[in-house]
């Protein structure tokens, strides 16, 4: 198959597929829906309902860019 390159990630030897298939799903798609979707300012506060893979990761992306939740 042939992907875009901004598709790729690295991922090193010593990393599990279960490790890598959180990262890869869960974490691209909580990080990436609320940096791409909600776009939240430092100030603002966001609200994330349900704590599985997508929501810790939303909220994990949240505090990275300062925001409160």
């Amino acid at each position: 198959k042939v992907v875009n390159a901004k598709s790729v990630v690295a991922v090193y030897y010593d990393i599990t597929a279960v490790i890598a298939a959180v990262l890869g799903c869960a974490v691209l798609t909580g990080g990436g829906g609320l940096l791409f979707a909600a776009r939240p300012r430092p100030a603002d506060r966001v609200m994330v309902v349900g704590l599985g893979g997508v929501g810790m990761a939303s909220i994990l992306s949240a505090r990275a860019l300062g925001v409160e939740n």
